[in-house]
Order: C-alpha cells, then sequence, then structure tokens
C-alpha cells in the first residue's frame, strides 16, 4: 500500500500538469475570442482529465486512510494473539464443544427452514402460473392486435436525446470548475493526514527492527 501511495503521488502530480496546461490553453482561447473551442476543450479534455485527477486523489485519501487503519488492525491482532494464548489452556476444549453443537443446531434449522419454503414455493408457484396463464392469454391477443409504433412518440425519443446531449456537453463545461473545488478539499485532508501517515511509517519500522531473531 506505502509503493502504491507512491505511484498515486506521481500520478496526482501528472494530471495536475496536465489540468494546468489545458487550463491555461483554455484561457487563452477565451482571451482570443474563440469561445466554441474553448468550451469544447473544457468539455472533451479538460473535463476528463479533471474527472481523473479526482479519481486519483480520491483513491489516494483512500490509502491514506486505509494505511493507518490496517496499521492499527495490525497492532490489534497483536494484543488479540497474546489474549488467546493466555486462554487457550483453559477454554479451547469448551470452546470447540459449543462450536460443534452451534453448528449442528443451525444446520438441522437450515434443513427445517428448507423444507418449509419448498413446501409453501411449490404451492405459491401452483397459484401463481394458473393466474399468469388467464392473465397472459388475454395480453397476447391484445398484444396482436395493437398498432405498431406511434410514430410521434419516435419523434419525442429523438428530441428528448437530442437534449440529453446538448445537457451532457453543458454540465461537463460547468463541471470541471466543480471538480477544481474538489482537488482543493482533498488535498486539504491528504496534507494534514502526512504527518500521521509518516509517523505511523516510522513506527512500523521500528518495530519491524525490534523484532527476536
Amino acid at each position: 500500500m506505502w509503493t502504491t501511495m507512491g505511484k498515486l503521488s506521481e500520478y496526482q502530480q501528472l494530471s495536475a500538469a496536465l489540468d494546468e496546461a489545458v487550463t491555461q490553453k483554455v484561457a487563452e482561447l477565451e482571451a482570443a475570442g474563440r469561445t466554441d473551442d474553448a468550451n469544447a476543450l473544457k468539455s472533451d479534455a479538460l473535463f476528463a482529465i479533471r474527472q481523473r485527477r479526482q479519481d486519483i486523489m480520491t483513491q489516494m485519501a483512500v490509502s491514506v486512510q486505509g494505511y493507518m487503519a490496517l496499521d492499527l488492525v495490525r497492532k490489534n491482532n497483536i494484543e488479540l494473539i497474546k489474549g488467546v494464548d493466555r486462554a487457550q489452556t483453559t477454554t479451547v476444549s469448551a470452546l470447540r464443544t459449543a462450536v460443534i453443537v452451534s453448528q449442528a443446531l443451525s444446520r438441522q434449522k437450515l434443513v427445517l427452514d428448507q423444507i418449509s419454503a419448498l413446501n409453501t414455493t411449490t404451492s405459491n408457484l401452483i397459484e401463481s402460473t394458473s393466474n399468469q396463464l388467464k392473465i397472459q392469454g388475454a395480453q397476447i391477443n391484445q398484444q396482436a392486435a395493437s398498432s405498431t409504433i406511434d410514430v410521434q412518440k419516435l419523434q419525442a425519443a429523438f428530441d428528448n436525446v437530442f437534449q440529453t446531449m446538448d445537457a451532457i456537453d453543458t454540465f461537463r463545461t460547468q463541471a470541471v470548475d466543480s471538480m477544481a473545488q474538489t482537488f482543493t478539499a482533498l488535498e486539504g485532508q491528504i496534507e494534514r493526514a502526512k504527518p500521521y501517515l509518516e509517523r505511523t511509517r516510522r513506527g512500523e519500522g521500528s518495530e519491524q527492527t525490534q523484532l527476536p531473531s
């Protein structure tokens, strides 16, 4: 996970550089009055770059949090192992018997439930198929007598598709600003976590050097 976080950091720096370069190009196009070209560049390039950058930074934040959480789990596991060793001489035999009894009772209950469910399902299926046969026979004949596709509805469907494509372009153009705010928030959280992450990493290395041979 430490190696993965290092790679994600490199990818984040690359995506940030791409973001800055494309943002500068968009600004140049807008300054030159080429608004359509600027919007197209935002929709086709800047949106994809910031979408990927957002994914990378989110994964970085998740990895940082996960690394620290797993370190706590590892330390807790060590304490649990000590507790198991202390209890092994007095409770393992009783625990084994309890587990065997519990498994046997669970399997018996499972068989009883399955038999009951099978009977209920069979009864319901017989009733359901008879009702479905009655309803479906009428529906089949009604469908056979119905007309073909409504041309007006087909035209409306085309209109909806075109409106959706226009809305997507508009959304992507506006989304790049929202993504920039997300980057700022994620960068802040990652920067806050760095001291804790480094301390956890140093503590892990110290523990490893103290292990008996």
